[in-house]
């Protein structure tokens, strides 16, 4: 043979053989990622044992949800997976070794991405929550493994439309016909997936009510003898309207003995406060069982002192009762926590103050020594007591 030919016949084979290789490299698609542990840095969240637990990390994590869907090309399914994971129908899955997902969500370093083209290859299979959406003539198929939280996506698959049959023929006419049948009923079309669970009634409360008792320390004012208060008893009351995470609050504290070591005075006062305040709640949601909160206003902060005939100069043998009342503001916070819907605990530290006043003359000895023991006053009162939210 000649070399030429030789030349020639080698060019072939070589040729053939480079495009079985591109041929079968085609057929094999793109390379999977093979996963074999779940959980770690990845994870969405810690081990979850319940739907309630599910729910509980769903509502964590809605934004990060909405965010991988977004990142997979599904935005426009953000709402419907949301509202099944949160309301819907879930069912218990066990997914097996060599199983395809189509994508895994992930956090890296607390931001969320997908990874694509995912087969699971652990040894063992994994437990999971399963549920569907239907949308635009596909039903989607989603998976979240209980181990790790990281939603998942099995499948994207045409809803199958289901043929209508046609109505059975009226039988012929008779001299006395009875009455046609009705027709069959009309198959319903597709295989639907479960429908969405409307929100629970009342899902987010409005009202906030609670009686508490407490005590006040770190007490001080102007006057020398509010620097040598020892605390006491206090109690009182609070309503509040919601509205979303924000709302309305008033609040009454009532001291019956103010502590104060003064001379002009036969017991120790009474100090109350009333307080109207901005509220922030961080979830008003009736699964959520802790509540952390603040709240501040103003309002006016008021003392019910007994004076001494001695010092009130009016000539009777009698003590001479004094109401004196000073503007002031409060600012504070704490939490609820509820082991049911309606009826809870509340938790609650706030700080007092009443603004300074200067000596008016032209009051009578006995509101002058009133007002003096009131001016500046400022204290912090610790309470807990039963809550109630409707």
């Amino acid at each position: 043979m000649r070399h030429g030919n030789v030349k020639s016949l080698v060019c072939v084979v070589t040729t053939a053989m480079l495009a079985t290789w591109v041929t079968a490299a085609s057929a094999q698609g793109p390379r999977e990622t093979e996963v074999k542990v779940l959980g770690g840095a990845a994870r969405f969240s810690q081990p979850m044992r319940s739907v309630s637990d599910l729910r509980a990390m769903v509502n964590t994590n809605r934004n990060q949800i909405s965010s991988v869907l977004a990142l997979a090309g599904l935005g426009q399914l953000s709402t419907q997976v949301l509202d099944t994971l949160t309301y819907g129908n879930l069912s218990d899955v066990t997914v097996q070794p060599d199983t395809h997902l189509e994508w895994m969500a992930m956090k890296r370093s607390g931001t969320p991405s997908i990874v694509r083209n995912v087969r699971w290859v652990g040894k063992q299979s994994f437990d999971a929550y399963q549920f569907t959406v239907d949308n635009a003539g596909y039903t989607y198929t989603f998976v979240v493994p209980k181990v790790c939280g990281n939603l998942s996506l099995v499948s994207r698959n045409a809803t199958p439309v289901a043929a209508i049959p046609e109505p059975a023929p009226e039988p012929p006419p008779a001299p006395a016909p009875p009455p046609p049948p009705e027709p069959p009923p009309v198959a319903t079309a597709g295989i639907t997936p479960p429908a969405v669970a409307p929100a629970p009634p009342g899902e987010y409360f409005g009202w906030l009510a609670t009686g508490f008792i407490g005590s006040y320390f770190s007490a001080g004012g102007q006057a020398a003898q509010a620097n040598s208060i020892n605390g006491s008893l206090t109690y009182g009351g609070q309503i509040a309207k919601m509205y979303g995470h924000w709302g309305a609050e008033v609040v009454a504290d009532f001291a019956p003995k103010y502590k104060i070591d003064s001379l002009a005075l036969s017991e120790h006062p009474e100090v109350n406060a009333y307080m109207a305040n901005l509220v922030g709640i961080w979830n008003t949601r009736f699964q959520t069982h802790v509540q952390p909160y603040i709240s501040g206003g103003i309002g006016t902060v008021q003392m019910h002192a007994s004076v001494l005939p001695a010092t009130a100069l009016t000539g009777s043998t009698t003590n001479t009762k004094v109401w004196e009342n000073r503007f002031g503001w409060d600012v504070g916070g704490g939490f609820y926590a509820f082991a049911g819907r309606s009826i809870g605990f509340r938790g609650d530290v706030r700080y007092f103050s009443a603004n300074n006043s200067s000596d008016n003359v032209n009051d009578a000895p006995a509101q002058r020594v009133t007002s003096a023991l009131l001016s500046g006053l400022t204290f912090w009162r610790a309470n807990i007591g039963v809550a109630f939210r409707w």
